[in-house]
């Protein structure tokens, strides 16, 4: 008997490990949703929340490869060459979805400028918390009337995840929190919308207070 628990007790430890450290993280996450919907209400900003971002021309964290297509985008902040991220074309050489975003919000004529926002950089990029980490919404833009946009793009086959729903619940958290400043759109592809709706319908559609 001994020597059968001492054989599986490095084994039995690392279960326990696990189990509490799912119990841990499923706590965390609960928490974190049960505290959304006061954020709604907030009268004051938190410092975790942020409802500004800064257009700086002195602190862009992008990497290359830079953009590089044909199309040439009139309103990104650190011009055409300084995108980050962004691809005109995928490997089969259709137009990315991304760009297609992209190239809606800059046709946009409601939007002053824009920003491809830069993951993994909480000195210079725009975040939002989430019950595991950080989220970074794909583009920030500011609108004519100094509203601040935030649109996060997801794929048909990546709508139905916990993680797109939570991103979309804090989105829509910041922007009702945040005294008419702010608006946060997920946008996507107009066959996943139940409406059909083009994304350059979307991002007018949030603009007016039309929803999403």
């Amino acid at each position: 008997m001994y020597w059968t628990l001492a054989r599986w007790s490095g084994q039995l430890a690392e279960a326990v490990r696990r189990e509490l450290d799912a119990r841990r993280q499923r706590a965390v996450v609960h928490g974190f949703q049960q505290a959304l919907p006061g954020l709604a209400a907030a009268p004051v900003l938190t410092d975790s929340f942020r409802y500004h971002f800064t257009f700086h021309p002195d602190r862009y964290p992008g990497r290359p490869p830079f953009y590089a297509g044909s199309y040439r985008f009139q309103k990104h902040y650190y011009g055409n060459n300084r995108i980050h991220d962004l691809r005109q074309r995928t490997e089969r050489g259709e137009l990315a979805e991304e760009f297609v975003c992209a190239r809606a919000i800059d046709e946009e004529r409601r939007v002053k400028h824009w920003v491809r926002n830069v993951e993994r950089d909480e000195r210079f990029s725009f975040w939002l918390p989430t019950s595991t980490d950080y989220f970074y919404p794909d583009f920030v833009a500011e609108l004519g009337d100094g509203r601040v946009l935030a649109v996060e793009y997801k794929g048909k086959f990546l709508l139905g995840t916990d993680d797109t729903r939570e991103k979309a619940q804090v989105g829509r958290q910041w922007q009702a929190s945040s005294g008419g400043r702010c608006l946060f759109l997920l946008a996507v592809a107009p066959d996943a919308d139940p409406a059909g709706r083009s994304l350059e319908q979307q991002i007018e559609d949030v603009i007016l207070g039309k929803g999403i």
